[in-house]
């Protein structure tokens, strides 16, 4: 039974049928009897209609129609029989028998007129209660209706306020976001389309995407499309055109979105442009190209290294407490040496194929081992150094030996990116200078003995000077003999004055000594040694040697010499043959001198950072301006027997020490050369 029918049952009254047969009968009879025994009492005349009416009334209602009919006979035979004369006989007289058929005849109508109401109450009711019963029911479905709307209300007001977040977090992001139908008519466009684009929301929705942002798709459209509907996304690039009409390139991704049936409804569009990138990325690949091409054609030997374990065993190092990779790496050669293997070469240029006689790039993509010599390890140290320093440029002369084991010499340079970037592509270019270098030993090797021939010239030149400074401390030692003869003579001999005197003789013989030590120093032929000098020593030496040609010409010479003048390396007889040669060159432009003093100054003391100056002044004819730059040139001369080699050969010197030689005219008379000379702790090696 439905919930409808039990409601129903519960509300319908039972039907009259369902009363048994005898009760309803017996109800008539019942109250039939009553109205008889409630209206005997009243005497014979008495109005009894009323109470019969009412029992026929009360039959009809409750009993129904028969019942009502049965009650009707039994008060018309009970009025007949006990209240109409003659009493207590049916026979009814003649003045009675109308009254009686009248109420037989109203007994009828009300009985019917009971039954008919009654029934129609019934009906009424059962019809009422079917009503009542439907309307609770309707109002079952209804509210179940009317909740089932409210949570669809409810989750579809969950839902809109989820796409009113997610669409404001859509504005919020950078990426261009914006959605169509499968028409391609745009629905959604996000804040990030708008700054991307050009163009406002209100503008572009509603509006063909692809017409709009006249979209260039790197294959067919109807390929894309069909890779869509069966996976459900595509991701690729596209070119857009924004509002101005410039071009984008733009990594793309679709997604498909599809009904509760499965259908297709619309497609969200995600845009990022990478036009940047892409044009980063051609200019890198053109970059690389150039790159590669100039790797390939240069002249000179390059090699693409990889230092990554070289670099990752030197951080052991510093991790386990070593803070001097110098000192460490001089004193564990080891390490140097099983550093060079871990070195690999990763690419070189065809110079490179042709330098090292290799028959092709294969042979040198091995170990450093192949074309290192004993010699090179020290170079690989200070390359070992500057990694840990952190520095990003390393050079060097050094030599290596070919596949062929031909010995080269050559110039160096290795380039490191900057910290933290990896060390796995170093370039390391090998410029090769043998035969430079036997050209620059064979002009040294000239030069030298240019120089040698420079000073015996001038040592012919400072005859008379050589002559008077060995003379004069000969004389001083005949003297001083004599004098100790006749000390020796006298009587008694006088002890003490001959003791003087021999000390003076030794003295004087020292004298004369080092004046020939110093000419045959100068003289000879030598190999430069270097050394830590004092050059103001030097220039006193020097200054000592002309001493003679200066007086003769009646120079006055004068020194200034800073007491903190830093010391220098180089070769003395090299250094001292410079100075020397400015001051003979300073004495001869004074020669000829008449309406000033002739002087000549020497000045020493600290220059630029790590050098120290020397300038040597005369007052002499001076310098032509035109030609100031000329005087070094070699066989250049304004002496009517000069060779023009001294000032060449002294810039020679000088440059081969690392410093530098130059003369200016001085603003009255006479010109200035100057020199400066390296000062730095490390040996410089010409």
């Amino acid at each position: 039974m439905s919930e409808r029918d039990d409601v129903r049952a519960r509300h319908e009254p039972p039907a009259p049928r369902e009363i048994a047969a005898v009760l309803r009968y017996g109800l008539a009879v019942v109250l039939v009897a009553i109205g008889v025994i409630a209206t005997l009492p009243l005497g014979p005349h008495a109005f009894r209609g009323p109470v019969f009416f009412l029992a026929v009334i009360l039959s009809a209602w409750f009993g129904g129609g028969r019942s009502g009919l049965l009650a009707t006979l039994l008060s018309t035979l009970s009025l007949a029989y006990f209240f109409l004369p003659p009493t207590y006989d049916l026979r009814v007289d003649s003045p009675n028998r109308i009254p009686l058929l009248l109420f037989l005849l109203s007994s009828l109508f009300v009985s019917w007129l009971s039954a008919v109401t009654k029934r129609s109450l019934v009906q009424l009711q059962r019809a009422r209660n079917e009503l009542e019963a439907r309307v609770q029911v309707r109002t079952a479905d209804l509210a179940a209706a009317n909740e089932q709307l409210r949570a669809e209300i409810a989750d579809r007001m969950r839902v809109e306020a989820t796409l009113r977040e997610q669409t404001a977090l859509l504005d919020l992001t950078h990426d261009t976001v914006f959605a169509r139908d499968m028409n391609d008519v745009i629905t959604y466009w996000n804040r990030g389309a708008k700054e991307l684009y050009g163009w406002d929301k209100s503008e572009i929705v509603g509006k063909t995407s692809h017409d709009v942002l006249k979209s260039i798709f790197p294959g067919p459209l109807a390929e894309i499309n069909r890779t869509l509907l069966e996976t459900g996304r595509w991701e690729g690039h596209l070119i857009h055109s924004r509002r101005d009409g410039r071009q984008l390139v733009l990594a793309s991704r679709w997604a498909l979105q599809r009904d509760k049936d499965g259908q297709p409804v619309a497609i969200l569009e995600t845009n990022n442009d990478i036009t940047e990138q892409r044009r980063a990325e051609r200019d890198l690949r053109d970059s690389e190209a150039r790159y590669r091409n100039i790797f390939e054609a240069a002249g000179v030997s390059i090699w693409e290294e990889d230092f990554s374990q070289v670099k990752a065993a030197i951080d052991a190092l510093k991790a386990g407490g070593v803070n001097d990779v110098r000192g460490y790496t001089a004193a564990h050669p080891e390490f140097v040496r099983r550093a060079i293997p871990m070195v690999k070469v990763t690419d070189v240029n065809e110079a490179t194929v042709k330098l090292f006689a290799a028959k092709n790039k294969e042979n040198l993509l091995t170990s450093l081992d192949r074309v290192f010599l004993p010699e090179t390890e020290e170079v690989f140290r200070e390359e070992l150094i500057a990694i840990a320093e952190g520095r990003t440029h390393c050079e060097s002369e050094t030599v290596l030996q070919t596949l062929t084991a031909d010995r080269l010499t050559v110039l160096f340079t290795i380039t490191f990116p900057r910290p933290p970037a990896e060390l796995d592509r170093v370039l390391v270019t090998i410029v090769d200078i043998t035969e430079r270098k036997r050209a620059e030993e064979a002009l040294q090797k000239a030069e030298a003995q240019l120089a040698h021939v420079t000073r015996v010239t001038t040592m012919g030149e400072l005859a008379s000077s050589i002559a008077h400074e060995v003379n004069q401390p000969l004389a001083a030692v005949t003297t001083n003999g004599n004098a100790a003869l006749r000390w020796l003579a006298a009587d008694p001999p006088s002890l003490d004055e001959v003791r003087a005197c021999l000390s003076r003789i030794i003295r004087d013989g020292v004298r004369a000594s080092e004046v020939v030590a110093r000419i045959r120093a100068l003289v000879k032929k030598s190999t430069p040694e270097r050394e830590r000098l004092d050059v103001v020593e030097v220039i006193q030496e020097a200054l000592t040697m002309a001493h003679t040609e200066a007086r003769r010409h009646r120079v006055a010479v004068r020194t200034d010499c800073a007491a903190d003048t830093p010391a220098a390396w180089g070769d003395r007889v090299q250094l001292q043959q410079v100075i020397l040669n400015l001051v003979m060159n300073g004495i001869d432009a004074m020669k000829n001198v008449t309406d000033r003093p002739r002087e000549l100054l020497v000045r020493c003391g600290g220059g630029e950072p790590g050098t120290m100056l020397v300038s040597v002044r005369d007052s002499g004819v001076g310098l032509d301006r035109n030609s100031v730059d000329r005087i070094f040139d070699a066989f250049y001369t304004t002496k009517p027997d000069g060779l023009g080699m001294g000032l060449s050969i002294s810039r020679s010197i000088v440059e081969a020490h690392g410093g530098r030689l130059w003369a200016s005219a001085n603003d009255n008379h006479g010109a200035t050369f100057q020199l400066t000379l390296p000062t730095n702790a490390e040996r410089k090696h010409g």
